[in-house]
């Protein structure tokens, strides 16, 4: 028995060795194990450890109770929360040590899927009146806790200058830009005065089409065959370029955080997993929010359809919405997603409009021979109409709000006597009041031709005639506590209303087959300011302070006298700009003040210091103006006097060579020879016939009295 054996049977442990003897393993034996672990290899793979958080969600923001409560609270929330999206494997719900719960609670579905879509379903879930859940998966909130404390900056993190988007305001003028898209050419200018236009900006081939501005002036918008390019900053740099194949109408929002852009070429073959033919930007990152589709009953109008809006947007971009069948459609920011998952169900819907100053949209339903139409208002975080008006023996009806929200102008075109003659009148209701009440202004069977309220104040203007006549009567009203007409100008060559910015001006214009008569009236004052003319113009427009007006001739309309004309706000005529192909001329906007009510009234109330300050600006401007003038007509003489001098020095050159030709100078004679030709440009032969029209003969007699 060796020593090892007998310590065994002694009961005493067997000595350790420091180092173990090789076994020897016979080859035959080896290669058949090494071919069974190939085998089991290829036929049973080795498990791989799952990542046991990817069904782990965390739900936030519960409602804090204690003791036995946490127990009813936990199975309230498996049996009637959970266990709907999926089998809960795990539950767990944290305390404190006097057994209060903290308020959320760890949940281990069975996959992966069904962990996501919990979190889909539960974050902002109303769980009850006082407490709105939150749900993320546990993966994301222990990345966020892996985050370090402290900041370490690298080469992927580092500071990147942008670009200012908003640097023409620090003007120390405060001047403002307009763009002029002509031919291949995009300019930019600044708007000055004393000086004819130079660019401060020109690029050809900027664009295939057109351009366009952002709500705030931000971004210039290019629009191009294969997209949109959106440009910005001092140095006009290329922001973001966004891919639409087919691009032709863009509209941004309000706010100017989201770009809608619309492709005709997928009006009919578009892709349901990916719709191109109406896509929604974010302005601030350039990357696509989502597509909309053209096909099916809940789709858009056709494209060749579009005038104003793709969509329609509330004031704040929190919203936007079209028409749908039987209804309205509501989608909200930033998810893009429908609200609450179903439309605004509102049967035989014709036609909405947003308030400027709410959530709340106003809609006009028409009626029939049994039922009147309706005119319904709307709030959308509520879902509820909050006003309903009947119209009856209703046509048409156009919906117009107030800019700031404050009234709702109803264009009611009404049919008497069997729906042979019909009736133009406007209902004003005034929505921020109790009750609504409502304001009548019946025109009879005049012809509106134009109706527009004043941006910032209760007057609104309207344009009508008798059909009869190219020349309309012009009537300019006033809400204030009851309806009020202030002056009418009569027979005008006038089809068209625009208010300047901040209300107190108006401009009456002819567009189209008017020839572009200009009428310049103060509504305040009630008198005509000044009048001018732009043959064929086909747009007009305000500067955003309303000290200047800009009306052109598009090519887009005819190619008669394209170009541009900017006018002053009493009717003077600044500059005068003609160009071949001539297409677009937009002012650039500016964004809404920073200045609160309270600070707008101390400038008002110290204007005459400011206007101060500002009257010796455009002093120091005009004298710099003057004196760059003078400068010029001074370097003009002095070119002048130079080449005189030069000529003269060539001319004494050149005495001696003139002597040998022709003697000296003083002793030489000339002759002048007058030649006189004659040429015949045009001939016409004119026939005059005489005609013996009446021949009176007349008899005098004399008599002798």
């Amino acid at each position: 028995m060796s020593s090892e054996g007998q310590a065994r049977a002694e009961g005493e442990a067997p000595a350790v060795h420091e180092e173990e003897e090789d076994i020897e393993i016979p080859p035959d034996v080896e290669k058949a194990n090494s071919t069974i672990r190939e085998a089991r290899a290829a036929m049973l793979p080795l498990p791989q450890q799952p990542n046991t958080t990817d069904n782990v969600v965390v739900v936030d923001c519960l409602p804090l109770v204690k003791d036995k409560l946490v127990k009813k609270l936990s199975d309230v929330l498996v049996a009637k929360v959970l266990s709907k999206i999926g089998p809960v494997e795990h539950f767990f719900m944290p305390t404190k040590a006097d057994g209060e719960s903290l308020g959320f609670c760890i949940v281990a579905f069975e996959t992966k899927e069904q962990a996501e879509a919990a979190v889909a379903k539960l974050d902002g879930h109303q769980f009850d009146k006082k407490h709105k859940l939150r749900a993320n998966k546990y993966a994301a909130l222990a990345e966020a806790a892996a985050v370090p404390d402290e900041f370490t900056l690298t080469a992927d993190n580092a500071f990147q200058s942008l670009e200012n988007l908003r640097w023409w305001l620090s003007d120390p003028c405060g001047l403002d830009q307009f763009v002029v898209r002509y031919a291949n050419e995009t300019e930019v200018f600044w708007n000055e005065t004393l000086r004819k236009p130079e660019p401060l900006m020109k690029k050809s081939g900027m664009t295939d089409s057109y351009v366009a501005w952002s709500k705030f002036g931000s971004y210039l918008a290019t629009v191009h065959g294969r997209g949109v390019k959106l440009w910005g900053g001092e140095q006009w740099k290329e922001i973001h370029k966004l891919a639409h194949s087919g691009v032709k109408v863009i509209e941004f929002s309000p706010q100017e955080n989201y770009l809608v852009t619309l492709s005709p070429q997928f009006e009919d073959r578009d892709d349901p997993r990916d719709p191109q033919f109406v896509a929604v930007w974010n302005t601030m990152t350039g990357k696509k929010c989502r597509g909309f589709a053209r096909s099916g009953k809940k789709g858009f109008a056709p494209a060749g359809a579009w005038h104003q809006h793709i969509f329609r947007w509330s004031h704040d971009d929190r919203y936007f919405a079209r028409l749908c069948e039987d209804g309205v459609m509501v989608y909200e920011t930033p998810s893009m997603k429908l609200l609450n998952k179903k439309k605004f169900s509102i049967p035989n819907v014709k036609d909405f409009a947003w308030s400027p100053g709410a959530p709340i949209f106003a809609c006009w339903v028409p009626g029939d021979d049994n039922k009147p139409a309706r005119v319904i208002l709307v709030d959308v975080a509520t879902r509820k109409s909050i006003y309903s008006k009947t119209l009856f023996k209703l046509l048409d009806c156009k919906l117009m709000w107030h800019p700031q929200g404050r009234f709702l102008a109803l264009k009611v075109d009404r049919y008497k006597r069997n729906k042979k003659i019909t009736t133009a009148s406007f209902e004003l209701l005034r929505v921020q009041e109790r009750d609504v009440p409502t304001e009548v202004l019946d025109l009879g069977k005049r012809e509106v031709v134009a109706f527009q309220w004043e941006p910032h104040g209760d007057r609104f203007g309207v344009i009508s005639g008798d059909g009869t006549s190219p020349r309309y009567d012009a009537t300019f009203y006033k809400m204030g506590k009851k309806l009020a007409a202030l002056a009418t100008l009569e027979a005008r060559p006038a089809n068209t209303i625009f208010w300047a910015p901040r209300g107190k001006m108006a401009v009456l214009a002819g567009m189209g087959n008017l020839n572009g008569a200009l009428e310049f009236y103060n509504v305040d004052m009630q008198e005509t300011m000044g009048d001018g003319d732009h043959y064929m113009a086909t747009d007009l427009a305000w500067d955003p302070t309303g000290r200047y007006v800009c009306t052109y001739a598009s090519a887009w309309r005819h190619q008669n006298e394209n170009g541009y004309q900017i006018w002053s706000f009493k009717g003077d005529k600044i500059h005068k700009v003609q160009k071949e192909r001539f297409y677009q001329m937009l002012w650039r906007p500016r964004p809404p003040t920073l200045l609160s009510r309270d600070q707008e009234r101390a400038i008002k109330k110290n204007f005459e210091a400011y206007k101060e300050r500002y009257d010796k600006l455009d002093a120091r401007e005009e004298t710099k103006f003057i004196q760059e003038k003078l400068d010029r007509m001074d370097e003009q003489e002095r070119t002048w006097q130079e080449l005189a001098q030069k000529w003269a020095t060539e001319w004494a050159a050149q005495a001696a060579a003139r002597e040998a030709i022709c003697g000296p100078e003083g002793e030489q004679e000339y002759e002048v020879v007058e030649e006189v030709h004659e040429e015949v440009v045009e001939e016409t032969v004119e026939e005059v016939h005489e005609e013996v029209v009446e021949e009176t003969v007349e008899e005098v007699h004399e008599e002798v009295v």
